[in-house]
């Protein structure tokens, strides 16, 4: 027999082995020292004690970063403690990049599965690799959902007779606009990540094209610790055959048409070992594993 709650962008099950399963997603903000303020966003699952997920801070901004986050609940305390750890992407400069903060942060168990569960506050660290403290102050997060919804509603009361009357038609379009923006952003996903492996040596040769309209897609290349970004176009890109044991595409700007359309191809003497096609969205992260 299972029993099962669902609650206001979770879904908690339990049954009688005592499993427990939560997803979330939230975005919200980190503020810190006087008057410190950073986007921030998760998204997690977490499974019995164990969490996973991923993380975007400056969220839009020009050091955007995404890292994979783990967490653990602790039922006796009535906490879920989250970390940061691995870095997927970040759009800093090579030189900040070693500097960047890993985060820490936990929240009440009962406010992530409250029935009225709207938004979550809590405290938060940062540290360097060598646990060096970097950044701490309060990270405060609302539920995608329950901001979508909020967005839906005023909405449609701007689009009511008595609003345009009050407020004029010009005035309810522009707020209107901003209101299907800020929906827009809160739909976004923190993207996907993909991991593969693929066998590579020395006569191997990694080529990229765009296999779509030259709309502007831009991808992010990071092979042997060097990031660069990548406008793809229908003239092959050629990968330099350098040692590294990964070759990281992350999506950063699908152009004017949705989803950046990649041709993905190995030869070694010429001869095709490997071709696929790449679907990425933005901030989408593919991870090539090199394989001797």
């Amino acid at each position: 027999m299972r029993k099962a709650l669902i609650i206001t962008a979770l879904f908690c099950s339990y049954q009688f082995t005592a499993q427990v399963s939560i997803q979330g997603d939230y975005i919200g903000t980190l503020s810190f020292g006087d008057s410190g303020i950073l986007t921030y966003s998760i998204e997690f699952t977490c499974v019995n004690s164990q969490c996973t997920g991923y993380s975007i801070s400056d969220v839009g901004g020009a050091n955007e970063t995404k890292s994979e986050l783990e967490g653990q609940i602790n039922f006796s305390e009535n906490k879920v403690y989250f970390y940061e750890r691995n870095i997927v992407y970040t759009k800093a400069s090579n030189e900040t990049y070693n500097e960047i903060c890993l985060l820490e942060f936990d929240f009440d168990l009962d406010e992530l599965i409250s029935e009225r569960n709207q938004g979550l506050r809590g405290s938060f660290k940062g540290f360097f690799s060598d646990r060096v403290l970097c950044l701490e102050g309060i990270i405060e997060l609302k539920s995608k959902a329950f901001l979508a919804q909020k967005a839906k509603l005023l909405k449609e009361r701007l689009n009511s007779k008595l609003a345009r009357n009050a407020l004029g038609d010009s005035s309810v379009q522009i707020l209107t606009r901003r209101l299907d923006s800020i929906s827009s952003r809160n739909k976004e996903s923190v993207g996907s990540t993909t991991k593969k492996t693929i066998n590579f040596d020395k006569n191997n040769v990694l080529i990229l094209k765009d296999i779509g309209n030259n709309d502007g897609d831009i991808i992010r290349l990071i092979q042997s610790e060097e990031r660069r970004d990548i406008n793809l176009t229908k003239k092959p890109f050629y990968l330099e055959n350098r040692p590294s044991t990964e070759i990281i595409i992350i999506g950063i700007d699908e152009g004017k048409f949705p989803t950046i359309p990649i041709e993905f191809t190995v030869k070694r003497f010429n001869e095709i070992q490997l071709r696929e096609v790449l679907i990425l969205h933005q901030n989408d992260t593919i991870i090539y594993h090199l394989k001797n």
